[in-house]
């Protein structure tokens, strides 16, 4: 297997936060529109997963900005397609950690 197999494989199922975090700075990097298409489809899958919640809110703890934005749009799409379904654990504690993101960023917390 050729070391462009290798990345391209990894950007179609990436198993760890810190693979999550490379694909999504390899959006902002020069990659060819096939290779975005790729990231993209590979994030797009996590976002809707069942997983797509404690991942939102892991790239919300991030030091850095893009991947910070991509957890608040990972958030974004599971509110809009999974909010009647999380799992019931979920959603307090994820209430609480949303209004402490936000208190963290000195915003108002007007949640729920």
């Amino acid at each position: 297997m050729s070391a462009n197999q290798a990345n391209a494989d990894a950007a179609i199922s990436p198993s760890s936060f810190n693979e999550v975090e490379k694909l999504v700075h390899q959006l902002y990097e020069p990659v060819t529109p096939h290779q975005v298409s790729e990231i993209q489809d590979s994030l797009q899958k996590l976002q809707r997963s069942e997983h797509g919640w404690r991942l939102a809110d892991a790239l919300l703890q991030s030091q850095d900005e893009k991947v910070r934005f991509f957890g608040a749009l990972t958030f974004t799409i599971k509110i809009n397609s999974d909010w009647c379904v999380p799992p019931l654990v979920i959603i307090e504690p994820l209430l609480t950690r949303l209004k402490g993101h936000s208190a963290a960023r000195g915003r108002p917390t007007t949640l729920a």
